[in-house]
């Protein structure tokens, strides 16, 4: 499973985001620049948060 979210760096970065999060650590400096780099991501690509996860779907699926 790994191997497959390697490939899609959006998705480590969106997953590692989720940890902190749920880790309370939200306005850590960590989370603020992953958030940023994954707005960033959204914005160029155009795609919304369900894009992103149907992605990491389509990842875990074809692993």
């Amino acid at each position: 499973m790994l191997a497959s979210a390697a490939l899609i760096p959006e998705v480590e970065e969106y997953n590692r985001y989720l940890y902190l999060v749920n880790h309370g650590q939200y306005d850590s400096a960590e989370a603020i620049e992953l958030r940023s780099k994954l707005e960033k991501v959204l914005e160029k690509s155009q795609f919304n948060l369900a894009d992103m996860l149907i992605r990491k779907h389509k990842a875990l699926v074809l692993y």
